[in-house]
């Protein structure tokens, strides 16, 4: 978050006041996805869940992955491994092993 200024056109004796900043897309950096990646794992693990799909992810996240492209970081690839992932096409949803994917993190 940062500070800038804004012209107060309702109030024309105060031209100028100080207000917050938030950019529109608030972007994970890719140390906070990796931390909240492996909580994520550890959570479904420890309920026993075994694989998990893009709604699982979502709801777990509280917000809305459309696409496996969310974990991947520019110039580095993906935060997942091949062998993690499934894809079984239109209309069934991809899923990610959850043992897989937390033992390659962990590795």
């Amino acid at each position: 978050m940062s500070i800038h200024f804004q012209i107060d056109t309702d109030n024309l004796d105060s031209t100028v006041f100080a207000v917050n900043y938030m950019p529109a897309t608030n972007r994970m950096g890719e140390h906070t996805k990796v931390i909240k990646i492996i909580d994520m794992l550890e959570h479904f693990s420890s309920i026993g869940v075994e694989e998990i799909a893009l709604a699982d992810i979502s709801k777990f996240m509280g917000t809305t992955i459309r696409q496996s492209k969310w974990f991947s970081v520019k110039g580095k690839g993906k935060l997942y491994p091949d062998n993690a992932y499934t894809s079984r096409g239109a209309p069934f949803p991809s899923t990610w092993n959850v043992q897989i994917w937390k033992d390659w993190l962990n590795g």
